[in-house]
């Protein structure tokens, strides 16, 4: 058994990793084990959730980085422990500690959450889950014990110089595809900003029109009285809002819409046919960005923006990626 790492920080380097080159190996048992993340994301996930592969994670590269910080985490600070089953906890702990706080800061910074866990139990705001955790705790308590042992003891094999330049073309490499996946990132959101834009404006247009071609059918004194009669019950209805459930009242114009659509619904009315241009503008969105910028939603399926989801949906995006990636 290990020793407990030392609490200073060449020592506790030096001590977890490869002697002669402790950087080089601690990086490289990172990059190993961003990629057997990858591959569980890509291959076992996939296949579970969608029964196909997919290229996930958000590098364009086959690399799902949040596994790498995890394992070398409960490797440096939970190697020594000296009970297997305290030391599953501690990890599983972490690793759901880490998978929280990585959420909450793409939310904040992304404006877009990756995942969900809403449909798993004992999940925490659908950022983690029981499931997350025994798995997590499982994959560390198994990387402490053997993996990392064996994998150092390989890389101890090998020259310091060896590591140390492959470390480094590999660290260049992965901040080439981290410039390169923030870039197609920014791509991929102007042209849903430019969509959503476009949709408000024709929505707004639409309405204007329908607004005018009203008033023009009215007589004088209709629209009049109906001004006068929106002044006086304004404030009435202001009133009237305030008192219903904060919940109705926060739902505002979206309540009224949804109830709207099932009274037509409910009469059997039909749905207006889809316009063209909303085709012709996902199409040039689509055109635009290509599979490496639309990736994104392949990789993560439940991927929701919170400011273009309205947009989202009413282009038919995802259906129209899954047609791109041959998802059903």
């Amino acid at each position: 058994m290990n020793p407990m790492p030392q609490t200073s920080g060449v020592p506790l380097l030096v001590a977890a990793s490869v002697p002669q080159a402790p950087l080089a190996g601690l990086f490289l048992s990172f990059l190993v084990y961003s990629f057997g993340g990858w591959l569980w994301e890509s291959i076992v996930c996939s296949m579970m959730n969608q029964g196909r592969f997919s290229n996930s994670g958000f590098l364009l590269g086959p690399i799902c980085p949040i596994y790498g910080v995890g394992c070398l985490f409960c490797w440096l600070f939970l190697r020594g422990a000296a009970d297997p089953v305290a030391q599953f906890l501690v990890s599983g702990a972490a690793c759901c500690a880490l998978e929280y706080a990585v959420g909450v800061a793409l939310e904040k910074t992304c404006g877009a959450r990756f995942w969900n866990y809403d449909d798993k139990p004992l999940n925490i705001n659908g950022r983690v889950c029981l499931y997350g955790f025994l798995m997590f705790g499982a994959g560390a308590t198994l990387v402490c014990r053997f993996a990392q042992p064996a994998l150092l003891a390989a890389l101890g094999s090998l020259p310091a110089v060896l590591l140390e330049v492959a470390a480094g073309l590999l660290a260049v490499a992965l901040v080439l595809d981290l410039v390169l996946a923030m870039a197609s990132w920014r791509r991929l959101s102007a042209q849903l900003e430019a969509l959503r834009t476009e949709i408000s404006l024709r929505l707004d247009e639409s309405l204007g029109e329908a607004s005018e071609r009203m008033l023009e059918r009215l007589p004088d004194s209709v629209v009049e009285g109906a001004a006068e009669a929106y002044e006086r019950t304004r404030d009435a209805a202001s009133d009237l809002v305030s008192k219903l459930d904060p919940r109705v009242a926060a739902a505002g114009l979206g309540s009224a819409t949804d109830m709207m659509r099932d009274v037509a619904r409910a009469r059997g009315l039909r749905r207006p046919a889809r316009p063209e241009w909303l085709d012709r503008a996902t199409e040039a969105l689509v055109a635009h960005l290509g599979k490496r910028d639309l990736r994104f939603f392949d990789a993560f399926p439940q991927l929701r923006f919170e400011r273009y989801e309205g947009a989202i949906t009413r282009a038919g995006l995802r259906e129209r990626v899954r047609e791109l990636f041959g998802r059903k």
